[in-house]
């Protein structure tokens, strides 16, 4: 197995070309904080670019509230899923661990995040 990514755009790739290794990765436990930082931006940069082609159907100060209301809409959402998801986990008496819940959250996130991304221009 080879090396993990550690900057943002080798992220970017190993997420739309090999999930598996992203994910194996947070099983792993290796270096999730910057990997939660790149997932975090990635999510960040989709949703809010989906945004602002959301905001540009109505134009001028919607542009602006559109990119800063998706991304704001995505990110909340992982943090109040991440926990409850450890909490239900914890419950049910499976391995469960807060870092890699909210890692695997914002995996999909930030795959989500950039099919957004993709269709902005046909939005």
């Amino acid at each position: 197995m080879t090396a993990p990514a550690t900057g943002g755009l080798p992220i970017v790739d190993e997420l739309l070309r090999d999930r598996a290794t992203v994910l194996a990765r947070i099983e792993r436990g290796l270096d999730l904080p910057t990997l939660a930082r790149v997932l975090l931006a990635i999510v960040a940069i989709g949703a809010a670019m989906f945004g602002v082609a959301v905001g540009s159907y109505r134009g001028g100060v919607q542009i602006a509230f559109a990119a800063l209301k998706v991304p704001l809409v995505m990110i909340i959402t992982a943090a109040v899923c991440a926990p409850t998801l450890t909490a239900v986990s914890r419950a049910l008496g499976r391995p469960a661990s807060l870092p890699r819940d909210l890692a695997l959250l914002m995996t999909a996130l930030a795959v989500g995040a950039l099919v957004l991304l993709a269709l902005a221009p046909v939005v």
